[in-house]
Formats: structure tokens, sequence, C-alpha cells
């Protein structure tokens, strides 16, 4: 039989208790679309997927799991959400403003340290000092 791509799965079969919801979408550019939500039995946890329903159910069924509140903790520090992604990526406009700031400085104190007779020399992101 032919596995087919999680892209592809149209329904999963819930436990017990679960329930799903499909929601159209109102507006934008995919407005019609429908998207659906599954909701645990117990604590009516929300998920935006099948794929991430299954891997929540799948912890949940694991030996030494007691309970959704348990499986969560599980879930999370397994499987990143978006939200805590998007915190950990560096904001680059401030890193080039630290890094801009870091060059100045190292710059001053070169030229600070230079003799008359000595050349600076730019190289990618090092500044040398070359004797003559």
């Amino acid at each position: 039989m032919l596995a087919l791509p999680a892209l592809y799965i149209l329904s999963i079969s819930l436990p017990a208790g679960w329930t799903s919801k499909t929601i159209p979408r109102k507006s934008g550019k995919s407005a019609g679309s429908k998207d659906t939500y599954y909701y645990s039995a117990e604590k009516e946890i929300k998920f935006r997927s099948a794929k991430e329903c299954n891997k929540f159910i799948q912890i949940l069924e694991q030996p030494g799991i007691n309970g959704e509140t348990e499986a969560l903790e599980v879930f999370k520090e397994r499987y990143q959400t978006r939200k805590n992604t998007q915190q950990n990526i560096p904001n680059f406009e401030t890193m080039a403003q630290t890094t801009d700031e870091a060059t100045a400085q190292l710059t001053k104190t070169i030229l600070s340290q230079r003799q008359p007779k000595d050349h600076l020399v730019l190289h990618q992101t090092q500044i040398m000092t070359v004797k003559t």
C-alpha cells in the first residue's frame, strides 16, 4: 500500500472524546479555504494540524505519561512552537548596529596606536596595521 505524504492527510482517527472543527477563512487571499482544528478530550488543547495532533497523541499514549497536562509539557519540550522559534531569531538590525559600533571602536583604537608611516588595510571584517 502506498503511504501518502502528510500534506495529503485529509482526516485522522481521533481518540474517544476528541473533537475537530473545520472553519472557513473569511478574508484575505485564502478566503474560502478551510482550516481544521483538533481539540483534546480532557483539556480541550487546540492543535492546528493533523500532524501536530498525531505527535501529541503518540506522547499521550507513552507509558509513564499521566494525562494531557504531562503530555503537553513533553510535547512543548520536543516540538518548539512557532512563537518560541520566532523569539529565538536574532534581530539583525541590532546585531549590525552592534557590529558597526564595535568596528568603529576598534578603528579608533588602531588609529590612536599607529605610527605616522603605518598604512591601514581593511580586509573583509579585519582592520590591520601594516608596518612600512
